[in-house]
């Protein structure tokens, strides 16, 4: 279901798991490039996803409980990745002017601030563990006994905290992290984020199922291939059920923003508003295809009768996946306060725009197209 699209999140297991690769064999070997390599790693996680930068906990961590253990070891990745940091800031600056960018795309990807409200307290647990995920199967049921296994035999063997520390501290930043220092934001929560933890989840099982298959009791060895098998079995079952689904979802939710875009050529320069970041990436995309150039806003916390004439605002308060209809949360939208009931003094609708419907029971509301012509 994860590789429907291309997503940052599908590059991350391959980020993370090489940098922690690097630094465990660094420590083995005590390589500099190794390290060097590891810190790299570490700063292409980071690009793909801003919070996989938290992965720097860990790194310093396992550094700090290895039998190898070097300032070294904790220096050169951290030292790498703020060095490549600096340079991007570098160029970023010189392109946009701006020296916070980079703070602002970090706080804009830890936050999603167009999706505020989807932060649910402890949201990770009931997706991966109170309930079967589509995403995972029972990994992560496998992962809460392989991680038990893990705590046992951290003290004495080395190789389990690896996986161990960064399974358990990334987890935590995901469920509790905040992205704000002044107040509790939680991060925003989609399921597909918690492929950072793929890598040390599958570490985790694969060193304690060897342990115990290793073992001469039978029964254990039968308990082991039998939870391994369903996983398996689960994940075949799912991706021919499902797999098709989640594409014909993924296409028809594209397929609107295309119509809606081109149903707004003639407005060709206009300021567009918008209420999920998805509208103003795929909108522009598709607005440079048919020559059109949009300055797309966010609608997050705009109040009533602040909008400048003439700008289009599109209202599509649902979004749909093959996992249900998601709903905006409407209480940071105050321009957009009731709609669609009540039309805003001083603005046009211009056009409503079903949402074609993926092969699914799943019914969200169409999307509403707005002109602001006087205040």
């Amino acid at each position: 279901g994860l590789s429907t699209s291309v997503l940052p999140d599908s590059m991350i297991p391959f980020y993370t798991g090489a940098s922690l690769l690097c630094l465990w064999i660094g420590l083995r070997r005590n390589s500099i490039w190794l390290y060097v390599l590891s810190g790299v790693f570490l700063f292409l996680a980071f690009q793909s996803r801003a919070t996989s930068g938290v992965l720097v906990i860990p790194l310093i961590l396992v550094a700090l409980w290895s039998s190898g253990r070097s300032l070294k070891a904790i220096i050169t990745p951290t030292g790498t990745f703020i060095v490549l940091l600096g340079a991007l800031w570098i160029v970023l600056y010189a392109i946009a002017g701006d020296a916070l960018v980079q703070y602002k795309l970090l706080v804009l990807d830890g936050s999603m601030e167009n999706f505020a409200g989807t932060g649910e307290f402890l949201g990770y647990f009931r997706d991966t563990v109170a309930r079967l995920n589509p995403d995972f199967g029972i990994l992560f049921h496998l992962a809460i006994l392989a991680l038990i296994f893990a705590v046992y035999k951290s003290r004495s063997s080395e190789k389990y905290r690896l996986p161990l520390i960064s399974l358990l501290v990334l987890y935590l930043f995901f469920e509790f992290g905040s992205t704000s220092l002044t107040s509790y934001l939680p991060i925003w929560k989609l399921g597909r984020f918690l492929t950072i933890l793929i890598v040390p989840v599958a570490l985790l099982i694969a060193l304690a199922s060897d342990e115990i298959l290793s073992r001469e009791s039978r029964t254990s060895r039968y308990v082991v291939f039998s939870l391994l098998s369903a996983q398996l079995l689960l994940g075949v079952i799912y991706v021919l059920m499902f797999g098709g689904l989640i594409t014909q979802s993924v296409q028809a939710e594209k397929s609107t923003y295309e119509r809606v875009i081109q149903k707004l050529s003639d407005y060709d320069g206009a300021t567009v508003a918008v209420v999920a970041e998805r509208w103003s990436s795929w909108g522009s995309v598709y607005a440079a295809f048919q020559g059109d150039s949009f300055h797309f806003i966010s609608l997050v916390d705009v109040p009533p009768n602040t909008l400048s004439r003439e700008t289009i605002v599109i209202y599509a308060p649902t979004y749909i996946s093959v996992y249900g209809v998601f709903d905006i949360d409407r209480d940071h939208y105050p321009a957009l306060s009731g709609l669609p009931a009540r039309t805003p003094e001083g603005w046009e609708l211009l056009f409503i725009e079903p949402l074609i419907e993926p092969p699914t029971h799943f019914e969200g509301e169409p999307v509403r197209v707005y002109r602001v012509s006087g205040s």
